[in-house]
């Protein structure tokens, strides 16, 4: 890790000074936890003087050239405003050409940890988030993307940012993966309040933000259906959990297997099947074929007997068959 170090700091190659070792999990994550404690911090914030405590005079401000770059929107303010802007975007591109080296050329397999590790760098290091989404959307196309991932900053000030965002005129307006992300951080810091006042108000922005979504023309992906879909199935609403994924099968959207696990445990829905066909009862032909596509989906379908699936099948064929010829009894009877 110290070498890799040195080859950033020293804007060297990997190729030219460092073999190629067995990397890990945990070297990996550890470089890039480095990166930003020896390029992004100012020159203020490193060291400590011995005895008494000092503060570096503040910079005088430039309200004219502050002017300038808040109508360009390049103005920054705060401890950042005093970083080395040359480290930091050295910093930045010799994290992401590590990235991809410690793959392509060390045989490494990128997992939600690493990407978890790389996305806090850029959010750290980036000025606009252009950067940021354009990482994400990389990962999740690879199906390295989860919760904990895109939840790398602050969930008040992904709210107000997402705000900013669908105000009219914004350089960069949000697309469906925007209202994933938030869409997932509502549900899942609802759960994490432990309020059911709370809860039930972050569930309801959730969907709220959902139907924003529809209205706006944005085709919603199994990822969106599953957050939301989860954070429903969590709150004991069933029945919109339901309904979402009756629209998610209207719209094209192929349920997967997060999106049956979120519904019923495989084992749990198996033994509800059993014990409904010894004590007699049918289950209705949607209960039956949500536990089986799950069973499937999880790859535990032996865990259902054959002789079990064709009673089950058989009965409610039959109660088919029933309805069917009850049905034109009760039209005639209607009509005399």
């Amino acid at each position: 890790m110290d070498q890799v170090m040195a080859a950033i700091i020293r804007n060297r190659s990997f190729e030219a000074s460092i073999p190629q070792p067995i990397w890990t999990v945990e070297t990996v994550s550890q470089v890039l936890r480095s990166i930003p404690r020896f390029l992004f911090q100012s020159p203020r914030s490193i060291g400590r003087q011995n005895g008494f405590r000092h503060r570096t005079p503040l910079k005088q401000r430039n309200l004219k050239q502050e002017f300038y770059n808040t109508r360009k929107g390049v103005l920054i303010l705060g401890p950042a405003a005093h970083r080395d802007a040359q480290k930091v975007q050295l910093g930045l591109e010799k994290a992401l050409e590590f990235f991809h080296w410690v793959e392509t050329r060390c045989g490494f397999t990128h997992n939600e940890l690493t990407c978890r590790e790389m996305s806090l760098v850029l959010a750290k290091g980036s000025c606009n988030s252009k950067l940021l989404w354009e990482f994400l959307k990389r990962m999740s196309r690879r199906g390295l993307l989860t919760t904990p991932t895109v939840k790398v900053g602050n969930f008040k000030k992904a709210k107000f940012l997402m705000e900013q965002m669908e105000l009219p005129g914004f350089r960069c307006p949000p697309d469906v993966f925007t209202y994933t992300i938030l869409i997932s951080s509502y549900c899942r810091y609802g759960m994490e309040t432990g309020c059911r006042k709370a809860i039930r108000r972050r569930i309801w922005e959730a969907n709220h933000l959902f139907r924003i979504m529809l209205f706006k023309g944005f085709v919603p992906d199994v990822v969106t259906y599953n957050s939301l879909i989860n954070g429903c199935c969590k709150t004991n609403r069933i029945k919109r959990a339901l309904e979402l994924l009756d629209d998610m099968v209207k719209r094209g959207v192929v349920p997967n297997r997060i999106t049956y696990n979120s519904f019923i445990r495989v084992v749990e829905a198996r033994d509800l099947l059993v014990e409904l066909a010894e004590q007699g009862s049918i289950p209705r032909e949607y209960t039956y074929k949500l536990v089986r596509d799950a069973l499937e989906s999880s790859g535990k379908i032996d865990l259902l007997d054959e002789e079990l699936c064709t009673r089950l099948e058989d009965g409610i064929k039959g109660r088919i068959r029933q309805v069917m010829k009850v049905k034109p009894l009760l039209q005639h009877q209607s009509v005399s």
